[in-house]
């Protein structure tokens, strides 16, 4: 079994950010993420290798709209 929490260092404020300490600073997240929403999940993996999600949820902020639908508008139209 493994966890990771990273909820110390994700910012909710005006802007969705990291917060990588008095070195780096604070690195917005919508540039890194293109636009995509932070994936939350857990998963139990089976005994043949597949992963069954036990729960598995899209986190979006409003910073990253606009940056989706340029993704988005981005994206060639498959024919």
């Amino acid at each position: 079994f493994f966890f990771e929490f990273y909820q110390h260092l994700l910012l909710f404020g005006d802007t969705l950010a990291i917060d990588m300490g008095r070195v780096v600073g604070k690195v917005p997240l919508g540039p890194v993420l293109n636009g995509q929403p932070i994936k939350l999940n857990a998963a139990h993996k089976e005994p043949d290798g597949k992963l069954s999600y036990l729960w598995n949820f899209d986190l979006w902020h409003e910073d990253l709209y606009e940056l989706a639908v340029k993704a988005a508008s981005d994206v060639p139209s498959a024919l």
